[in-house]
């Protein structure tokens, strides 16, 4: 399961709930099913589901308000700039670079560092939630098997009256009653060649 640089795919891993740096827990987020245990694989898709969908909204007020934080840092850094261009090391003040000026700032940088944080924290949990919605239709289709007995073991013999379930026939037992099947056929074409003559 590949990620990206920096979550490195951890993020579709099972993981232990933790706490992230801001104190928030992280929900575990559980791809696997166990396909003995659908029952309970159901229950737990919901609370998934609400879990992970609650991250991306939180991820997405995050997003928000750090553009608005990065807007309001280019806000001020334009005043400054244009207040005192001789700080910033303008000659000639032009919207070009001001512009310019206002980007190269420390304060900007670091703004436009948690815009792009949070914005991959909401790529992260939409990621999150797109691969739950893979897993309920990977439940649903399970489901649809174990009703139509995929799971289920062949009935001995040729009756049904024993309930006993026999073990599933190897791939040499298929070969062995193909090449039967192929004597039997050439034994066939021989007897009728046999018969015109």
């Amino acid at each position: 399961m590949g990620g990206c640089c920096n979550c490195k795919g951890k993020v579709f891993e099972k993981v232990d709930k933790r706490r992230t740096k801001v104190g928030e827990l992280i929900p575990d987020l559980r791809l696997d099913i166990d396909r003995l245990k659908l029952d309970e694989e159901w229950l737990d898709q919901p609370r998934q589901m609400y879990e992970w969908s609650k991250r991306v909204a939180d991820a997405q007020m995050s997003l928000d308000e750090a553009r608005s934080h990065l807007d309001v840092t280019r806000a001020e850094l334009d005043r400054e700039v244009r207040s005192n261009p001789g700080d910033y090391g303008l000659v000639k003040v032009t919207e070009g670079s001001i512009s310019a000026a206002i980007e190269e700032d420390p304060r900007c940088m670091k703004a436009n560092s948690a815009v792009r944080k949070a914005r991959h924290a909401v790529d992260v949990a939409k990621a999150a939630v797109a691969a739950l919605e893979h897993r309920k239709r990977a439940l649903t289709q399970l489901v649809e098997l174990f009703v139509r007995d995929y799971y289920s073991g062949m009935p001995q013999g040729s009756t049904q009256s024993s309930g006993e379930l026999r073990r599933p026939v190897t791939d040499a037992e298929k070969e062995d009653v193909r090449k039967r099947g192929q004597r039997d056929r050439r034994q066939e074409v021989v007897d009728e060649d046999r018969e015109f003559d």
